[in-house]
């Protein structure tokens, strides 16, 4: 489960600008969380809830996008970019877990009979082969580890992730906005968090 962080504050009367607002800042917070994981080369699982928690984020942009400026939209390539290449790691991921899982069955001894040379044969042969593949992905791998990082950078370069902040801290004074206007006493309820800033 990649949300770490809740949508907590989200009632049913509250405007639609509202929860737009509270659906963004969570998946973000969770992004930010996940994300002080990337730059670590083994840190498997927290890559692949990042790549989820991208995913949720550019969901949402799409699902709000009637009401989102185009500004904010023209991040969803960048989001999405960066999403596909940590799905590409996840799998190879899957694939490194697989060739080790085969290699650890083959390393068994038989117990049951002895093995013929024959097969003996196969299995020094496939025992070989699967140290190779698994040499080659693990290079994959690492290459598909320095572009998400690189994705990673070039998307904070472009400030990807501050334009959605800025975003979100206008959304925000709309909001303040209407229950000054509506007398609510709920956004004195609303949780703070580092997008009212």
């Amino acid at each position: 489960m990649s949300d770490i962080i809740a949508s907590s504050s989200i009632y049913p009367d509250m405007p639609y600008i509202g929860a737009v607002y509270e659906i963004l800042v969570s998946q973000m917070t969770t992004i930010h969380c996940w994300a002080s994981f990337l730059e670590q080369p083994d840190r498997f699982h927290e890559h692949h809830q990042l790549r989820i928690a991208l995913k949720q984020l550019r969901y949402s942009l799409d699902a709000f996008s009637p009401i989102l400026c185009d500004s904010i939209l023209h991040c969803v390539d960048d989001i999405k970019q960066l999403q596909d290449a940590l799905g590409k790691l996840h799998d190879i991921d899957v694939l490194i877990a697989s060739i080790q899982q085969r290699k650890q069955e083959l390393a068994r001894p038989i117990m049951k009979r002895k093995l013929y040379e024959g097969e003996r044969s196969t299995r020094n042969s496939h025992k070989k082969l699967l140290s190779e593949l698994l040499m080659q992905t693990q290079s994959r791998r690492d290459e598909q580890f320095r572009l998400c990082v690189d994705l990673w950078h070039t998307s904070n370069q472009r400030d990807i992730f501050g334009m959605l902040r800025s975003y979100l801290a206008e959304i925000d004074e709309q909001i303040q906005e209407y229950y000054h206007q509506h007398g609510s006493a709920e956004v004195n309820e609303r949780s703070s968090s580092p997008y009212h800033e």
